[in-house]
């Protein structure tokens, strides 16, 4: 542990000193994946929102829950991968080398899958990835032979490490770019107990039945029941009378700081946010789910 403590200190703290950056601008990209062009023509970034704004959101408290119960499941299949390869008959180092390959696995797969999900959105990807896992993992609670147990075991790696940055791109999408540093402390926070929980009790399932079969069958009610929050986390451009970066033009008046807009979290009545005068000549340009412009207003001196 202090070799692997070590290690992430030289070789972590670099890499990420280097290599992370804090804006995609800051390496010639634009963000959610728009071109130039539609990066000039949308409208300023909002001010994020008040933490206590976002606490009231339930779509934080369904992401909390979607992504606790993937974790959850996670940890159980990985605690306990080695000691049920071992009672299958395995030696420790068959079960470390299960281990190594699922984690080998689970790095090309969050690229692959990730990748994906830029093309086809996060939902149906992530929508497939729990499908898989309940598969795998239903085939995997039958098999009672050393090398089927470690095929489905390294498979599952493929697709278990993509909720991660799945996660991350589904926060991104459903609150937006101004709220998703709060917003991803926020969804952790909430998952965390989940993993407190569920683990524990996955021992203690051991301890009863005397099976790991029956440790690895209580993710698979955890894949489903995250399925099911994930059927009500909408992005924010779907919600119910929203837009694109979720500005709705219910109101635009203009006050003695400037105009007011509406941003929807979740349909009326919204939140009201003042935008403060512009400079003068410049046009606030909201733009729908095409990309078409629904409202343009020219800032006042």
């Amino acid at each position: 542990m202090a070799v692997l403590g070590i290690l992430a200190i030289v070789v972590g703290v670099p890499t990420v000193w280097f290599l992370v950056k804090d804006r995609p601008e800051d390496v010639g990209e634009n963000s959610d994946g728009r071109s130039a062009e539609e990066e000039s023509a949308a409208p300023a970034m909002p001010d994020a929102s008040e933490t206590r704004e976002l606490m009231r959101d339930p779509y934080l408290w369904l992401l909390g829950m979607t992504f606790g119960l993937l974790f959850s499941a996670g940890t159980i299949s990985t605690i306990f991968t080695i000691p049920y390869a071992t009672k299958l008959g395995l030696p420790l180092v068959g079960g470390a080398f299960i281990a190594s390959m699922r984690a080998g696995l689970a790095a090309i797969g969050k690229i692959v899958l990730g990748t994906l999900s830029d093309r086809w959105g996060v939902r149906p990807v992530l929508y497939v990835v729990i499908a898989t896992e309940v598969t795998l993992m239903g085939l995997l609670v039958q098999t009672r032979e050393p090398l089927m147990f470690t095929i489905l075991r390294v498979a599952i790696g493929f697709v278990g490490g993509s909720p991660l940055p799945l996660k991350a791109a589904l926060v991104g999408t459903t609150f937006g770019r101004e709220n998703f540093p709060a917003a991803i402390g926020l969804v952790q926070s909430v998952g965390v107990p989940f993993q407190l929980f569920m683990v524990p009790i996955a021992g203690a399932i051991y301890q009863e039945s005397g099976t790991y079969a029956a440790v690895f069958g209580l993710t698979i009610p955890c894949f489903l029941s995250a399925a099911v929050c994930l059927a009500f986390i909408r992005p924010r451009a779907s919600r119910p009378g929203g837009r694109e970066l979720g500005i709705a033009p219910l109101d635009f008046s203009r006050g003695a700081t400037g105009f007011t807009l509406s941003f929807f979290l979740d349909g009326p009545p919204g939140i009201s946010r003042p935008i403060p005068r512009s400079q003068p000549g410049r046009r606030w340009l909201i733009l729908d789910q095409g990309k078409r412009p629904v409202l343009e207003r020219a800032a006042e001196e």
